[in-house]
């Protein structure tokens, strides 16, 4: 257990730190803890290894321990929400509408502004407007 406001790299401190496989650089190690949160951290080979559908299993967070990436329910077309606040630049890009600059625009400004409280805050991102916002809505999650 962790107080409030710890990071995934707290967690990986307490745990003893990660093993000579760990791929550090799969992971959001700045990302703030929820309460409950499961932290997968993927090996060497995890990180060869893609999830169903093609998608590596990096790209989304949080993680199980099986290393399928569990999603914020089905968005879309039964495609899986992408979580603004966990979601790294690879899970940002496949949103319509959004490639690597606009991806690595949410990333900069979820850390000089803390967490997304809300779906409809992507908006305050610049180049995200409200037909871009209406496009992406169905697809995005804040859990």
């Amino acid at each position: 257990a962790l107080p409030p406001g710890k990071r995934v790299v707290d967690a990986l401190a307490a745990a003893g730190g990660a093993t000579a496989e760990a791929r550090l650089d799969l992971t959001n190690l700045a990302a703030p803890l929820e309460d409950g949160q499961k932290v997968y951290i993927p090996s060497e080979r995890d990180a060869g290894t893609p999830v169903g559908g093609g998608v590596a299993p990096w790209s989304q967070a949080p993680w199980d321990p099986a290393g399928a990436a569990l999603g914020g329910g089905a968005g879309a077309g039964g495609q899986a929400k992408v979580n603004l606040n966990r979601a790294d630049a690879a899970a940002l890009d496949t949103l319509p509408g959004i490639g690597p600059a606009l991806a690595r625009r949410i990333i900069e400004f979820r850390k000089v502004h803390g967490p997304f409280r809300r779906v409809e805050d992507i908006q305050q991102v610049p180049g995200i407007g409200p037909s871009k916002f209406q496009e992406i809505r169905g697809l995005l999650t804040v859990q």
